[in-house]
Order: C-alpha cells, then sequence, then structure tokens
C-alpha cells in the first residue's frame, strides 16, 4: 500500500505514527474489498498534517455524508 507513503520516513515521529494509523484503518477497509473517498485520503492527510484534529475529522466526515445523503434523497 503506498498511500501516505510519503510521510513514513518524516523526521517527526507523531507525524508517522499518524500516517502509519491511517493506512492501517484504509487497509482494513481494503481487506472488505472497499475503496475509501478521496474526500477520506485528503481529510486523513490534513489530520497527519495536524491542520486539523481527530474531532475535526469526525465532524468533517459526518458533515460530508450528511450532505451527501440530503443530496441523494428525492424532493
Amino acid at each position: 500500500m503506498n498511500i501516505f507513503s510519503e510521510y513514513m520516513n518524516d523526521e517527526n515521529i507523531e507525524k508517522r505514527e499518524r500516517a502509519k494509523l491511517w493506512r492501517a484503518s484504509i487497509g482494513l477497509q481494503a481487506v472488505d474489498n472497499l475503496r475509501v473517498s478521496n474526500f477520506l485520503i485528503e481529510t486523513a492527510r490534513k489530520h497527519i498534517e495536524r491542520l486539523i484534529s481527530m474531532d475535526e475529522v469526525h465532524k468533517m466526515i459526518d458533515e460530508h455524508y450528511a450532505q451527501k445523503r440530503k443530496q441523494s434523497k428525492p424532493d
């Protein structure tokens, strides 16, 4: 899995660890033949870079999928 490979040798240990955890999480999805969205990958990158907190990750994901559900409902 090459996702987040640019972080695997980063001098910042915390950044490496966050990237490893995201890779594992995404890898678990792949076991079930699920593919994560580009939205999730970009959100994960923001978290790895400490641009957003995990609480913000949860909020962004909840809002993203709430909007998608709203868009898919017939009027």
